[in-house]
């Protein structure tokens, strides 16, 4: 849809993006009708979530939008480790998220959110770009014919796969699949086409992380749910999961009922276990008893000698 150069402002020296737009790349007007929408987008917001444009316009029959240069990726980092730390995973995960809902709250669904588009500054915290397939909810454009999936197959939500309609939760599943892919270093469902990847997306039950990774479970699964109903709603609402996998507070009530339950199917055992265990120490006292009036007989009866202290005769 577009090329991004590495430019320099003459007056500052300052390093910038510019986003150049090709009007022939799509054979009609798409191109430059895409170039727009991302341009009124992007003219909206003001997070420090969100990349920073700087400027926009045409040049010629080319749309271009000046942005702050930012040269790291996600997507770098990932590959050059295995998996983060938890507590560097859940802090991305919490300004990323922050950044979603504010777009959420300008009725924008980002529709592409994986590594490649959070950019990563200077001090390590994350910005979102790429809002090419970025879509107002409240649009009636239509720039993809209906029933086309959009976005990037690993990391599409079940329904985006379907070509359903999306909401603003449909990013947060997709925030699910890249915190997965920051604690493992590999995204959880993969395939060998886009369709079967799809496929996945729809049918696999929630990806299980690694058992050192336990924590960060409920998180995950909140994220990840089939159903858009079932994923946090709120801010607030996913704060919580995440305080939870940092060990910084309990789970959400949802979660905890779950846990509890299941910590009380394991207990039913327990009680059988230490009727066992109170059995052998009575059986072992009881034997003791018996030697030590035993061994006393026998001394009464001098048959043994026992070397007892002056008036215990």
């Amino acid at each position: 849809m577009a090329t991004v150069f590495l430019a320099q402002e003459e007056r500052s020296g300052k390093s910038v993006a510019i986003k150049w737009y090709v009007p022939t790349l799509f054979g009609d007007n798409r191109g430059n009708r895409r170039f727009l929408k991302e341009t009124r987008l992007m003219k909206r917001l003001n997070h420090p979530g969100i990349v920073t444009v700087y400027d926009a316009g045409m040049q010629d029959e080319y749309g271009y939008l000046v942005m702050e240069y930012l040269p790291k990726n996600l997507a770098e980092v990932i590959s050059r480790n295995d998996g983060m730390k938890v507590q560097k995973a859940i802090n991305l995960v919490i300004q990323i998220a922050d950044a979603l809902f504010y777009l959420h709250k300008n009725d924008i669904v980002h529709r592409d959110i994986k590594p490649g588009n959070i950019l990563l500054r200077q001090d390590g915290s994350p910005a979102l770009a790429d809002f090419g397939i970025a879509k107002p909810l409240d649009s009636e454009t239509q720039l993809t014919k209906t029933g086309i999936s959009v976005g990037t197959p690993l990391y599409m939500s079940p329904e985006q796969c379907q070509a359903k309609r999306i909401t603003c939760r449909s990013d947060l599943y997709s925030l699910g699949i890249v915190l997965y892919e920051m604690l493992t270093g590999a995204p959880p469902y993969t395939g060998r086409d886009p369709r079967a990847i799809m496929v996945r997306h729809i049918n696999d039950p929630l990806p299980k992380l690694p058992f050192r990774l336990r924590s960060c479970q409920p998180l995950c699964d909140a994220l990840l749910a089939k159903k858009p109903a079932n994923r946090p709603g709120s801010m607030s609402a996913l704060q919580k999961f995440a305080a939870a996998a940092l060990g910084q507070e309990p789970l959400p009530a949802t979660q905890k009922s779950k846990t509890i339950h299941k910590t009380t199917q394991v207990l039913k055992k327990v009680p059988k276990k230490q009727k066992k265990s109170g059995g052998t120490i009575k059986s072992w006292l009881w034997a003791l008893l018996l030697l030590v009036l035993a061994i006393w007989l026998a001394h009464l009866l001098g048959l043994i000698h026992l070397p007892l202290r002056p008036g215990f005769e």
